[in-house]
Formats: structure tokens, sequence, C-alpha cells
């Protein structure tokens, strides 16, 4: 829908395509921490941020790339044609070459945050067995103490 607005509207965004397509390409192969999750608030539950780069700050430092050097100000809202006949297919989209992207589980954080995740819960589970068998241990070792306790107090009384 943006590249359609920018083709009918060439001098009316400040950006240029080439940043719409990064937007999409990133966005799945999961280079950067803004894609993952579904939200601001669970990326940082996730600590997404700590362990990410945003894709916003990539833009940032490299706004040459994306900036539109035909951009003009408009003073008003723009309004787009809607006809059939005013739709095009966006061939830097659907005709590149994907086999260049990198494989999302080269890099994407998702995958080890899953891992760090399975680890952790494998470290509890083993922590929760060892945390059993040591009940274990401490109910024998008190029963036993108990057990010495009673024999030592049937020994003094008789």
């Amino acid at each position: 829908c943006v590249w359609q607005m920018m083709r009918q509207f060439p001098t009316a965004f400040e950006v240029n395509d080439t940043l719409l397509l990064e937007l999409v390409e990133m966005a799945q192969v999961c280079k950067f921490g803004s894609f993952l999750f579904n939200s601001e608030s669970e990326r940082r539950k996730a600590g997404v941020h700590k362990r990410t780069v945003s894709f916003w700050s990539h833009v940032w430092s490299n706004e040459h790339l994306y900036r539109n050097t035909h951009y003009q100000l408009y003073n008003g809202p723009i309004f787009p044609e809607t006809s059939i006949r005013r739709l095009y297919l966006w061939e830097a989209l659907f005709f590149r070459d994907c086999t260049s992207l990198p494989s999302p589980k080269d890099h994407c954080p998702s995958f080890a945050l899953d891992k760090a995740l399975k680890d952790k819960e494998s470290a509890l589970k083993e922590s929760q067995k060892e945390a059993a068998a040591l009940r274990e241990e401490l109910a024998a070792a008190k029963s036993q103490h108990s057990e010495a306790l009673n024999q030592l107090s049937t020994e003094t009384r008789g």
C-alpha cells in the first residue's frame, strides 16, 4: 500500500522504496529485535533490547541510503487514485532474489532466546530433581535421628 502511494506521489515521502524493501526483508530474516514478539511490552519482558539491535537504529545510522532525494513538503493530505488501472506490481519486492537472504537460524535472536529458555527449563527440572532427592535424604536423616533419640531414651530409662 505504501509503495503504491510512493509510486503515485514520488516526491511526497521522505524515504525511498529501499527502506520498504529492507523493512520487509529484515522482518522475515529476523536480524533485528524490532520484529520479535507481538508487542513492545513482550520485547521488554524478554529483554530483547539487551541482546539485539533495533532496526530503527540501523536506519538512522544509514539514513543516507533511505532518503528520497526528490522529497518535497506537501501542505495537505494526498489522495491516491484507487482504480485498478493505477495499481502496479512491485517488481523489486516480488521478483527479488530471496536466495541471497541469510537464514533466520543463522542470527535470529528469537532462536537464541528459545534455546536459552529451554536450557533454563532443563536446569530447573534438574534442580527440582536434586531438591526432591535432598528432601528424601533429609526425611531419612530425620527418621534416623528420631529413631536414635527413641532408642537412647529407651536405654536411659531402662
